[in-house]
């Protein structure tokens, strides 16, 4: 799993990779993340959809193809990141990450808007 930027230093992405050749990545193509901005990134995973929120509004969704107890397992390498990739054609994330947390379960979107709004 990593959250870095695409190789064209802009677009962040995200990646979750099974071991077996599946991953996903939820480029988000023309939705840059701002320079000189704090922006709130939320992905979420409900079922096999993963969603990628900036500032609480949806920049990305795809369909994965492995189940999230199939992301880690003893034989999968832990190549787990935030702000750089596994990948040396993938730039840093030149940023500062404040604030990092996992939940057990799938936020809404209404729920992500709450986090963002910090009234969660």
């Amino acid at each position: 799993m990593m959250f870095t930027p695409a190789d064209d230093g802009n677009s962040p992405k995200f990646t979750i990779y099974n071991g077996n050749d599946n991953a996903v990545w939820a480029n988000q193509g023309t939705v840059d993340l701002p320079v000189g901005k704090w922006t709130h990134v939320a992905i979420t995973l409900q079922g096999n959809v993963l969603t990628i929120y900036f500032n609480a509004t949806l920049t990305g969704q795809d369909t994965i193809y492995a189940a999230p107890n199939q992301i880690y397992g003893t034989d999968i390498p832990a190549t787990n990141y935030i702000g750089r990739s596994q990948y040396s054609n993938d730039p840093y994330l030149n940023a500062t990450v404040d604030d990092f947390r996992l939940y057990n379960g799938a936020f809404s979107a209404a729920q992500v808007a709450a986090l963002y709004n910090k009234q969660i």
